[in-house]
């Protein structure tokens, strides 16, 4: 699968985990850095819920929000 084929989420997802692997940071310690909770920084790395990135941005307007 390359970038193409990724929806914007997908994208978000995979560059957060990428930046947070090559800066060798747990999960755990970019929640903690980011306030956020463990469980939502692996749902929005595994991309499993299209609203976890928008929460990221709350001013971001998705796609889907302005159908």
């Amino acid at each position: 699968m390359t970038e193409h084929d990724l929806t914007e989420s997908q994208l978000v997802g995979s560059r957060i985990r990428d930046a947070r692997i090559n800066r060798r940071m747990s999960q755990a310690d970019l929640a903690a850095k980011a306030n956020i909770s463990l469980p939502h920084v692996s749902n929005i790395e595994k991309r499993q819920d299209e609203h976890e990135v928008g929460n990221l941005y709350p001013n971001h307007r998705s796609p889907a929000s302005v159908c």
